[in-house]
């Protein structure tokens, strides 16, 4: 494959606004000698036809049509009056050279008419011309993408907006960039890639990766189509913001895996070697009941309930991930089927009329409703007495469950759940039974809170208020 050379050439850069001019400048500047050398060989020719036939007034009519025409173009709405004054001067020259002659000044006035027509068409074919290149260049210059024109045989940057350019100053390019090759990375990689543009038309969603001259490193998405010439249109949008964004999230995705790896360990860890350890110790303490004196059954009663006590914190922490693993979808459950199970385990009887009433939920209501179950024995004396009231109300059903409790003071209720709770303080709270009736009823979409059975007086007893979505 042949070399990929950049060659110097005049590059309009909008981040060096005196360089587009000096481009534009060189260009009208050519134009204009190229008109004065079109003009110039014009009256030699016809300088020539004139001492060849000796016909002055043919000679003049023809070398007005190029000022009428040119001065029509550039200036379309000033273009027909210059062009009438020339038109004009044209016919004062006739009638000075071939006056009282009646045909010549007749040919001569209707030549005049001749060089206005011209004028007026030529004019309103340059206004929409210039039009169509002013409403081009307005979506050109202030599109929201960056977009260049390039040539596809060497690369050369021929035009681009202010959108690419201020691209460009984004991603640390301080000095002009004439040539894609720069971008690209490079003559070879940039040769195949306008190669696969030409070859293929078009190019759509390109990630390209642009490394600037202070050796960032930026992402652009590009779409590209190749139009006649072999000239190729190509617009940038820059993803380098996003891209490191994803990129980030990605890393913190892998780090969370990672964690949450480490995390199930231990609670394997839990849930397998140290409550082995608990059920053992527990199997044997149980076994010495008998056999421990009534001095130390004290003693003996504490240690049997701290084993029991950490056996049941083990439990419900295998609980909160696998409430937090659960991926099954809620759906149609029946509270009072949960209500039961839950009073079965505990062996408590509960003061409940079943309601008939379908909630959404899942398989773990039943641990739902253990552990308020739990909790209320926990701080009743002896002979609890559990009530369980149910209401319909706007799409949901409220379960209020009542105990005979000492009740809690109301500048403790709003951290009886909070530990899974968003803002929540892990070390704060009565233990995790609630918390985890929160994390549960929340999980379903549904909201528990705590109340007093007694509006005046919280020693009368703690009233908690389970919401769920009616199914």
């Amino acid at each position: 494959m042949q070399n990929f050379i950049v060659k110097p050439d005049y590059t309009i850069n909008l981040m060096q606004p005196e360089r587009h001019f000096k481009f534009l400048g060189n260009e009208i500047i050519s134009t204009e000698i190229s008109i004065v050398i079109v003009l110039l060989l014009f009256l030699m020719m016809e300088i020539t036809y004139q001492i060849i036939f000796e016909s002055t007034v043919m000679v003049l009519s023809h070398i007005f049509y190029f000022p009428i025409i040119i001065v029509s173009f550039l200036y379309p709405k000033r273009g027909i009056l210059i062009s009438t004054m020339i038109a004009a001067l044209y016919l004062v020259l006739i009638y000075i050279l071939v006056a009282p002659e009646f045909l010549g000044v007749v040919s001569a006035t209707m030549q005049f008419y001749v060089y206005v027509s011209v004028s007026v068409i030529v004019s309103i074919i340059s206004g929409r011309i210039r039009s169509d290149r002013a409403r081009f260049k307005s979506i050109f210059d202030y599109s929201e993408e960056g977009i260049c024109v390039v040539d596809g045989e060497t690369g050369r940057i021929t035009e681009m907006n202010r959108k690419f350019a201020d691209i460009l100053k984004d991603w640390g390019f301080s000095e002009p960039v004439d040539n894609v090759a720069v971008l690209c990375g490079g003559d070879l990689e940039c040769r195949q890639f306008l190669d696969k543009i030409i070859s293929d038309g078009s190019l759509e969603n390109h990630e390209m990766e642009v490394h600037s001259p202070d050796k960032r490193t930026n992402y652009a998405l590009i779409s590209a189509s190749r139009v006649p010439n072999d000239t190729v249109v190509m617009t940038f949008t820059d993803i380098t913001e996003g891209k490191l964004s994803a990129d980030k999230i990605i890393q913190l995705n892998e780090s969370l895996e990672e964690a949450n790896k480490e995390a199930n360990l231990y609670i394997d860890i839990l849930a397998h070697d140290i409550n082995n350890a608990n059920t053992a110790a527990q199997g044997f303490a149980e076994l010495l009941q008998e056999t421990v004196s009534e001095d130390d059954r004290p003693y003996f009663e504490k240690m049997l309930a701290g084993i029991k006590q950490s056996s049941n914190i083990i439990s419900k922490v295998i609980k909160i991930r696998d409430i937090h693993d659960d991926n099954e979808p809620p759906g149609p459950y029946s509270p009072d089927v949960s209500i039961m199970n839950a009073a079965e385990k505990l062996d408590l009887k509960v003061n409940y009329e079943p309601c008939g009433h379908m909630v959404i939920a899942g398989s773990f209501l039943d641990d739902l409703f253990f552990y308020l179950f739990e909790n209320s024995i926990s701080y009743t004396k002896k002979d609890p007495v559990i009530k369980i009231m149910s209401e319909e109300r706007d799409g949901f059903v409220d379960f209020s469950i009542t105990d005979n409790g000492p009740g809690i003071p109301d500048s403790k209720k709003s951290s009886l759940f909070l530990r899974f709770m968003p803002g929540g303080n892990s070390r704060k709270g009565r233990g995790l039974g609630l918390p985890v009736c929160w994390l549960i009823a929340d999980h379903y979409g549904g909201d528990i809170t705590a109340e007093n059975v007694n509006p005046d007086n919280y020693k009368d007893g703690l009233k908690i208020v389970l919401r769920l979505k009616k199914a």
